[in-house]
């Protein structure tokens, strides 16, 4: 137990966590990095929006969305790097809403299998509670499978609420699964 505490101690040391409110970072990856990124987590079906392989050329699309996202000073992008080989070990995404919704965001979190248990998802969603404030949103949202049970756990850890179950919300892999809506207090 104490060796992997600190083999953990000593990964998390080589992680960096950085903010890109103008796609600086965002554009440092190319979009096959970003697609291998995407594709080991369809690769362990992990629950994103995305559920099947994609091609470098796909993320271009993604890329660009997310951009002109960044550019109207609104949102913001949270990558956590290995500062050993520069791989994209983690994200989180600011999502704003646009009027009359404009006082909401909805975050979006993600974070590669060997990398979990860390407290990446932690540090990152601390950051972006605080960032989202300073931005002037008063309700931040995250959805999530109701059958991802670590992740419901770490969100509730960190103050969100559950305020609406979706029957059926979640297209994952060919099945219907229930979806959480939690609200940050």
């Amino acid at each position: 137990m104490q060796q992997v505490l600190l083999a953990r101690k000593l990964l998390s040391r080589n992680l960096k966590i950085v903010v890109d409110y103008n796609g600086d970072v965002l554009a440092s990856f190319s979009p096959k990095e970003y697609a291998d990124y995407v594709n080991e987590l369809v690769k362990q079906k992990a629950y994103i929006t995305v559920q099947k392989k994609v091609k470098p050329r796909d993320e271009i699309e993604w890329m660009y969305q997310k951009l002109e996202r960044l550019r109207n000073g609104k949102a913001f992008m949270i990558f956590v790097i290995d500062k050993k080989s520069k791989k994209l070990v983690g994200m989180l995404e600011l999502i704003p809403y646009e009027f009359p919704f404009d006082h909401n965001c909805e975050l979006s979190v993600s974070v590669r299998k060997e990398y979990r248990g860390l407290g990446l998802g932690t540090k990152m969603i601390k950051k972006a509670i605080k960032l989202a404030k300073k931005l002037g949103y008063e309700n931040i949202y995250l959805y999530v499978s109701k059958k991802n049970k670590e992740a419901i756990s770490l969100y509730k850890k960190l103050g969100f609420k559950e305020i609406a179950v979706l029957k059926k919300g979640r297209n994952h892999y060919g099945k219907y699964v229930d979806e959480l809506l939690l609200k940050y207090d």
